[in-house]
């Protein structure tokens, strides 16, 4: 177990999500982690940027249908990167990952007057992982995946799946986008 005096520096140092996800990758249980979607959309850019990509995307789809209730999900995930010059403790928390979304939509009307109602997740997943070939560096100390993975092959830790999600509730009649205040990502609930 992490000392917490280390725990609060490397905190400070390197960020508080990616000491968390590296103290459970510690804790050698394998089960998979539910991470801050919602802090880390909020604290990214580029995380913000799919998100509402993603949006966007699937609100221009949902306005093909017809009236009625419909159960839509992304036709693929997307993929994401949290980059080191963006916010360096959800570069080393996550990196890397996968976003979708799903939900329901009701339709209603016809025309120019149709209006929609969707309400959904925006879902998330990676593999948090020391995959080799890669290295970072924290306070001039080169850390390698190979050093980090050796602590799963001597079992003393275990990789694990970190999933995600979050609300999305859109409503906007045919042609015009949501409110922006409704592109903001909410809790899961």
């Amino acid at each position: 177990m992490m000392d917490w005096r280390f725990q609060a520096a490397a905190a400070l140092a390197i960020g508080d999500d990616a000491v968390k996800h590296l103290m459970h990758y510690n804790l050698n249980s394998g089960r998979p982690y539910n991470i801050d979607l919602v802090g880390m959309i909020n604290e990214v850019p580029s995380a913000k940027r799919l998100y509402t990509t993603l949006a966007l995307l699937i609100i221009a789809y949902i306005e093909k249908f017809p009236a009625g209730t419909w159960d839509i999900t992304s036709k693929r995930t997307w993929g994401g990167y949290n980059l080191k010059s963006e916010n360096k403790n959800w570069f080393f928390a996550v990196g890397g990952y996968s976003g979708w979304i799903k939900g329901r939509v009701t339709i209603a009307g016809s025309g120019a007057g149709k209006t929609y109602d969707f309400d959904g997740q925006y879902k998330f997943y990676d593999r948090y992982n020391w995959d080799g070939g890669k290295s970072v560096t924290i306070a001039e100390i080169t850390i390698t995946d190979e050093s980090m993975g050796e602590f799963h092959r001597e079992g003393l830790s275990q990789e694990y799946d970190e999933l995600g999600g979050c609300g999305v509730r859109f409503r906007w009649t045919h042609g015009s986008a949501p409110p922006p205040g409704q592109m903001d990502p909410v809790p899961s609930r």
